[in-house]
């Protein structure tokens, strides 16, 4: 027993200083742990500091932009359409009608072009009123014949309807150059549950060309993104496809 003790008390100071070497490296660690976390919130911070002063100066970039297209080329060209106007009165001409035409499109463009610079132009976004001015700037080109059938509101955030709204815009670029097709109807219909848009055209069946360029492919991914589903039947009066969303 007093072997045993005498063990003991010629090991006790070596088991201390391990003891003390131990809780020494441990709280250099914790220390060194806790710098490292510091150092990563206050290069966190930097990044976030950098990217809010993108984000600001690019605001401000899109704000003196938008206001430079409203205020000032949205002005010249309404000028520019007036003053072709008078011309045209007292002088009828082929060339100053093409000219009054053209200008009162690029004065719609530049206007939709500003609107789309605004910062709540997203949240405001309406399916409904972007795809009736799409459908008049196609229609004003003559190449294709968009009629627009049982449109009403929907009940979808601005994000979700821009969404949609590009899904469509592809659809006509589809009917027009792949399908060759001389006329597309749409129709937008809304229950309690969903939305309902359905994409008519008269042109060739374009099944196998959606296939090969994945373009059928890529419209049921982005819907199958918002939760909706895509169904496309194609025929020899022409095709059809019908996408439908949920509301929540």
């Amino acid at each position: 027993m007093e072997t045993l003790i005498y063990e003991l008390e010629l090991i006790a100071p070596a088991l201390l200083l391990v003891a003390i070497v131990a809780i020494a490296y441990l709280l250099n660690r914790q220390n060194q742990l806790a710098g490292s976390l510091q150092q990563e919130r206050q290069k966190n911070q930097r990044k976030q500091e950098i990217l809010n002063t993108r984000i600001d100066a690019r605001d401000e970039l899109i704000a003196r932009t938008r206001k430079e297209l409203h205020d000032n080329l949205g002005q010249l060209l309404n000028s520019s359409k007036l003053l072709v106007s008078v011309t045209r009165q007292k002088c009828r001409d082929d060339a100053l009608d093409m000219a009054h035409e053209s200008l009162g499109l690029a004065l719609r463009e530049v206007r939709s072009l500003s609107s789309t610079l605004n910062r709540d132009w997203l949240e405001e976004f309406d399916f409904v009123e972007n795809l009736r001015a799409e459908a008049q700037r196609i229609n004003h080109a003559r190449n294709l014949v968009v009629t627009l059938d049982q449109l009403n509101q929907l009940a979808l955030p601005g994000e979700r309807q821009l969404m949609l709204f590009r899904m469509v815009q592809d659809l006509f670029q589809t009917a027009s150059q792949s399908a060759r097709a001389s006329h597309i109807r749409v129709t937008a219909r809304q229950t309690a549950r969903q939305v309902e848009i359905e994409v008519t055209d008269d042109g060739r069946a374009t099944a196998e060309v959606d296939r090969e360029r994945f373009e059928l492919q890529s419209l049921r991914k982005r819907t199958s993104a918002l939760g909706g589903m895509v169904e496309r039947l194609s025929g020899p009066n022409g095709n059809k496809v019908v996408i439908q969303l949920p509301l929540s």
